[in-house]
C-alpha cells in the first residue's frame, strides 16, 4: 500500500518487468512541514 500524505501529486515508476507509471492524487487534508517534520507519517492519506 502506497499513501500519498503530501499536498502535491506524486508520481511513482515501476520499472520491470513492464515498465509502468502510477500517478497518486494529493492529499487534500495533509499538510506540508516547514522545519521540523513529524516523527512519523501521519495515516490520513488516501491509500492507493
Amino acid at each position: 500500500m502506497i499513501r500519498n500524505d503530501s499536498p502535491e501529486k506524486m508520481r511513482i515508476v515501476f520499472s520491470e518487468p513492464t515498465p509502468r507509471l502510477e500517478e497518486l492524487a494529493p492529499c487534500t487534508e495533509c499538510k506540508t512541514y516547514v522545519g521540523q517534520a513529524p516523527k512519523g507519517c501521519p495515516n490520513n492519506a488516501p491509500a492507493q
